[in-house]
């Protein structure tokens, strides 16, 4: 969302109906962890409350799921994707790879 980007939305402009979207609580954690992390980073902090602002605003979109916690952040979501049969979308170019 920071740079722009809608994600919700350019989704939806592509199908005719509209997805189920997730979010995984190791994302959100992910964005708490940052935003504590980098108290002092501006730049970070912008970012990380974009994100939870864009969140937020589409709450009623998504749901959020919280399997396989137990592994590091990108194994858990391709394992979460694989299970559910769901894409996972990613700004993430290292995870995108792996996925």
């Amino acid at each position: 969302m920071y740079d722009k980007a809608d994600p919700f939305n350019a989704i939806l402009d592509k199908f005719e109906y509209k997805p189920r979207f997730y979010i995984h609580k190791l994302v959100l954690n992910e964005l708490d962890m940052l935003q504590s992390k980098y108290k002092k980073s501006t730049k970070i902090q912008s970012k990380v409350n974009v994100a939870k602002e864009y969140l937020e605003v589409f709450r009623g979109w998504w749901e959020l799921i919280d399997l396989y916690s137990d592994l590091p952040t990108d194994d858990a979501l391709i394992a979460t994707s694989k299970t559910m049969g769901l894409i996972l979308f990613t700004n993430d170019e290292e995870l995108r790879h792996r996925a």
